[in-house]
């Protein structure tokens, strides 16, 4: 059966919390394209997009907002049957305070028009095209399905969130490689550079060079894993707010 609710208690703390299942997945994986954003988009002011519709979409713009230092300007496009707009009216007073600037696009290229850091949480992956994206941009994918071919191929640096989930999405054309080449390729699929927590424990520099286009697939988007019950208990504990602010490192998968 599917889980709706999630009943958090902390250890050591009289307080429970009950939490909408899809909300807790939305942000677990907000929070790690947040992170994924912090550590390898390039210096200097950055320009997102976020592609996608529903609470999904809306976890992501508030997080990158508050997480990712230098955004200047968010475009949103939403191109499938969503719930209601992105950017509410709280949403869009908070940013307009913050100085990020916030338009909506009607396509995909539109939104993407210049934009060096990229999420995608819905069906809008398959309307991405490589000529969409600028030299050094980061493009997360969120959405649990696979990049374009011709995305794949655009590409020269592929990191992922849980490099044991690979063989569970041998649908998105990835392998996992001791020794990645450029251009990353081997039997014909594309090979992973590393895994967050790899770039976050300093195993690996990141990018380099910084006008490398840059791919994050974050394969455990929709699970209620370890990570998303350290941030039920976050969410528990502190609230949405604080929640937001931090960084979940420990909680990262071990590869």
């Amino acid at each position: 059966a599917q889980v709706e609710r999630v009943l958090a208690e902390p250890v050591g703390s009289a307080v429970r919390c009950v939490v909408s299942a899809a909300d807790l997945m939305a942000l677990r994986t907000a929070g790690l394209a947040a992170l994924a954003a912090r550590e390898l988009v390039a210096r200097g002011a950055v320009t997102a997009a976020v592609l996608g519709t529903g609470p999904p979409a809306r976890w992501h713009l508030t997080t990158l907002a508050r997480c990712v230092p230098a955004i200047s300007h968010i475009t949103v496009c939403s191109t499938g049957c969503g719930s209601g707009p992105l950017a509410g009216p709280g949403i869009q007073d908070w940013l307009e305070l913050s100085g990020i600037g916030l338009t909506t696009a009607a396509s995909v290229a539109d939104a993407l028009f210049g934009a060096t850091l990229i999420v995608v949480t819905g069906e809008e992956a398959s309307q991405l095209r490589s000529s969409h994206l600028v030299r050094g941009a980061v493009l997360v994918n969120a959405a649990d399905r696979p990049m374009p071919a011709d995305v794949l191929a655009g590409v020269d640096q592929i990191y992922v969130d849980d490099a044991d989930l690979l063989p569970e999405h041998t649908h998105r054309g990835l392998t996992l490689s001791d020794r990645p080449r450029r251009p990353a390729h081997l039997d014909g699929r594309r090979t992973v550079s590393a895994t967050l927590r790899q770039v976050l424990a300093s195993e690996h520099r990141g990018r380099d060079p910084f006008d490398d286009i840059v791919l994050v697939e974050l394969l455990g988007a929709g699970r209620l894993d370890d990570l998303a019950c350290a941030v039920a208990d976050r969410l528990a504990t502190t609230g949405p707010a604080a929640t937001l602010s931090r960084r979940p490192v420990n909680a990262l998968p071990s590869r």
